[in-house]
C-alpha cells in the first residue's frame, strides 16, 4: 500500500502523509482513488493490492479444517466435511449427503452408544458445546433417583453408561440444549 501512496503523492505532487498502518493507507488510498487511477502505472495497481490482501488473510486466517463426520451409508467409507457445510461428499463412492440429514443419523447412533465418564465430557464439548466433569455424569449414576442406569464398565473398571440416557438427563437440567 505504501508503494502505492508514494507513487500517487510523486506522480500526482500529493503531499507525503507519512509512513502508515495498514488501515490508514488503505483508507488514504481509497480517498485518493482518482489520484491513484491517473498513475502511469495504475492497471497494475488493483493487482498488486488484491494479491497483498490475499497474502496478509493467508498468514493470519487459520484455514478451514475437514472434520470426521462418521461413514458413509453406502460405502462404509470415512466422511470428512467442513462443520458449516451444507453437503457432505464421500471420497470413495462420491456420494453427496445433506450434512443436516447425517448429523441426525449421527445422533441416534451416538444415543445408543455405551461411552465412559470421560468419553461423554468429550462428546459433549464437542457434539453440544458444554463443559462437564466426569463426576457430573458418575453423580447422575448415583443419586437417590437414580436417573441414569449404569450398564456394564469396561475391562479396567471405569463404568459404561448409555450416551442417550445421560443426554437426556443434561437436557432436562438444561445443561445442553
Amino acid at each position: 500500500l505504501m508503494v502505492w501512496i508514494e507513487a500517487v503523492c510523486q506522480q500526482r505532487h500529493y503531499p507525503w502523509p507519512g509512513r502508515l498502518r495498514n488501515a490508514p493507507a488503505a483508507k488514504w488510498l481509497a480517498q485518493h482513488i482518482t489520484g491513484l487511477a491517473l498513475c502511469d502505472d495504475a492497471q497494475d495497481a488493483a493487482d498488486e493490492i488484491t494479491d497483498a490482501h490475499k497474502r496478509v488473510l493467508r498468514v493470519i486466517d487459520r484455514p478451514a479444517f475437514r472434520q470426521y463426520q462418521g461413514q458413509c451409508e453406502i460405502c462404509q467409507g470415512d466422511l470428512y466435511g467442513y462443520r458449516d457445510a451444507d453437503k457432505i461428499t464421500c471420497a470413495q463412492c462420491s456420494e453427496v449427503i445433506r450434512k443436516d440429514v447425517n448429523d441426525r443419523r449421527l445422533a441416534n447412533q451416538l444415543e445408543d452408544k455405551l461411552c465412559t465418564a470421560n468419553e461423554l465430557v468429550v462428546v459433549i464439548a464437542d457434539r453440544f458445546g458444554a463443559t462437564i466433569k466426569p463426576k457430573t455424569v458418575h453423580d447422575l449414576a448415583y443419586r437417590k433417583t437414580n436417573p441414569i442406569l449404569v450398564r456394564g464398565s469396561t475391562y479396567d473398571e471405569q463404568k459404561l453408561y448409555r450416551a442417550g440416557d445421560v443426554f437426556a438427563e443434561l437436557r432436562k437440567r438444561k445443561v445442553i440444549a
